[in-house]
């Protein structure tokens, strides 16, 4: 069970690696030198990190919820986009130290637009000259080192929403986009759509766009994440597995790319556009060549290693430019950072708790009920989605499990009836169930 409450370590652990977010983490990335973590939260702070140490070099306060981030190619600069209110998103732009040790604290460039509450996205060009700036309704480019309006790329109307996707191509003559049509229902993540997305090419040049064909099974709704930083390559996911196509043709490069059956929830290019991160909706991390589609790393369970017993669902993801580290943020604010080489945790908010074992079977679902026997030996515990209860002693013992052959789909609380001969299990009412 996620929570949005920050973790909390024991008063002896001392300062945690990247300890000090206290909301969500909505963006986290390397900058291009790799001496630089930046993550964005909706505690209204972009934060710096040593990746090294996990230390926190500076904490800079953006009064709004920050939503994107966004290094210059040469690392030299460092912008964010905010939701200022329902409809106004502002971008910053700090310098960076040329030590690496933070940026100027006096923002560079501040530009207000007037902009939805969701789908906001930042990119700096492979030259570094301009930064696109999106919302659900319009894309933008602004002038890097002015922060001047360069021109429109598109403003779309109310039956059409965009996508959380952004690129310059290699050569930036070109930006891609994709959009969907008719939301049937909800906004913004919640949104239910009719149809599959449609991409665009815009040629800077000509301010003309073009449509880009993906070839999928139309059978499989495809739900397209992200796009390589040189936009040659488009990555997304389908109901049977994630799969990356050429951005100018369209066609397949590879897939599917089945790694788990959870679905997916985050995919992100490493910067080179060699790798492919891939993390499932059960939080394990995969890790794919995008020239052959062949599984380099994976599963890479979240979090490894730390004897907890809740895996805090993944909000963000990035590569280090080195390939050899993977960084992910949680939901409640956590960061932790994989070594590739030795498939392990080398740094996380979270204390080590490996001597300490959880108490959970695995393969089982989280508890949800916990209750102790009168005289204090043992306890049982159940969870809302499977049909066992456990009997576990004081010592973190399992002593008995059993399964009760239930027709529901959900098997809800373990109660204890007092005299301790019985253990009765509350399922909720079955949808078929008359009675």
């Amino acid at each position: 069970m996620s929570s949005d409450a920050p973790s909390a370590c024991d008063a002896d652990d001392g300062p945690r690696p990247f300890s000090g977010h206290t909301e969500k983490i909505t963006a986290i990335e390397y900058s291009p030198d790799g001496r630089l973590i930046a993550t964005a939260s909706k505690d209204a702070t972009v934060r710096l990190w040593d990746p090294s140490t996990g230390e926190q070099l500076q904490k800079l306060e953006t009064t709004y919820q920050a939503e994107g981030l966004a290094f210059h190619p040469s690392s030299r600069q460092l912008a964010t986009i905010c939701v200022a209110s329902a409809n106004i998103a502002t971008v910053l732009v700090w310098e960076v130290r040329e030590d690496r040790s933070g940026v100027t604290q006096n923002t560079a460039i501040k530009t207000t637009y007037e902009a939805s509450t969701h789908a906001h996205f930042i990119r700096f060009s492979n030259n570094g000259k301009l930064l696109a700036v999106m919302s659900s309704s319009f894309i933008t480019l602004q002038d890097a080192e002015t922060g001047q309006l360069v021109m429109d790329v598109t403003r779309l109307g109310p039956l059409h929403e965009l996508i959380r996707l952004l690129a310059f191509a290699s050569n930036d003559q070109s930006i891609l986009f994709a959009h969907y049509y008719l939301p049937i229902s909800g906004t913004g993540e919640d949104a239910t759509y009719s149809d599959t997305p449609v991409f665009y090419s815009f040629d800077l040049e000509t301010r003309q766009q073009k449509p880009i064909i993906l070839s999928f099974d139309p059978l499989h709704r495809l739900l397209p994440r992200v796009i390589s930083y040189d936009g040659a390559m488009i990555a997304g996911s389908a109901p049977h597995g994630a799969y990356i196509w050429e951005a100018n043709s369209g066609e397949v490069l590879c897939g599917p790319l089945k790694g788990h059956v959870s679905g997916t929830n985050i995919l992100c290019f490493s910067r080179d556009g060699e790798r492919l991160i891939h993390v499932s909706m059960a939080n394990n991390v995969f890790i794919w060549d995008t020239s052959t589609g062949s599984l380099v790393l994976g599963p890479l369970e979240q979090p490894p290693n730390l004897g907890i017993a809740t895996a805090y669902d993944i909000t963000a993801a990035t590569c280090s430019p080195l390939k050899d580290r993977v960084a992910c943020a949680d939901v409640s604010g956590n960061i932790h950072v994989w070594d590739v080489d030795t498939e392990q945790v080398v740094l996380s908010s979270l204390p080590d708790r490996k001597q300490v074992q959880p108490l959970v079977t695995p393969g089982r679902f989280e508890v949800d009920s916990v209750h102790w026997f009168p005289d204090g030996r043992h306890f049982i515990s159940s969870s809302k989605c499977d049909d066992y209860i456990s009997t576990t002693s004081a010592h973190g013992t399992p002593k008995q499990e059993s399964k009760f052959g239930s027709t529901y789909s959900l098997a809800a609380h373990a109660l204890l009836y007092p005299p301790m001969a019985h253990c009765w299990q509350l399922a909720p009412r079955a949808a078929s169930d008359p009675s």
